[in-house]
C-alpha cells in the first residue's frame, strides 16, 4: 500500500486458531493498522464439518473487508465457513 493512502472500507484480519496466528504478523506488515479478531474451527470427525467454537466479531463488521489467514485450506470449508462469521 502507498504512502498516505487510504482504504474505501476498515480491514478486519481474522486468523483461523492456531495456524492462522503466524500469519498475522505478516499481513500487519502489508496493511498495517487493522483490527485484528479471532476465530476458532477445527473439523468434528465424523461429519467432516467445520465446527466453529470460538468466534467474537465487531458488530461493524458488515461495512468492512475481511480477510481470514489460514494456511490449511485444503478442501475449503474453513473458508466457507468464514462466510456465516
Amino acid at each position: 500500500m502507498m504512502a498516505g493512502a487510504t482504504l474505501a472500507r476498515p480491514v478486519v484480519f481474522v486468523p483461523i486458531l492456531r495456524a492462522g496466528l503466524g500469519l498475522l504478523e505478516g499481513m500487519l506488515r502489508v496493511i498495517p493498522g487493522p483490527k485484528s479478531v479471532i476465530s476458532g474451527l477445527y473439523r468434528d470427525e465424523v461429519t467432516l464439518r467445520q465446527v466453529n467454537y470460538y468466534c467474537r466479531l465487531p458488530a461493524d463488521l458488515a461495512q468492512s473487508a475481511c480477510s481470514t489467514a489460514y494456511p490449511m485450506l485444503a478442501t475449503g470449508r474453513s473458508a466457507t465457513e468464514g462466510r456465516r462469521f
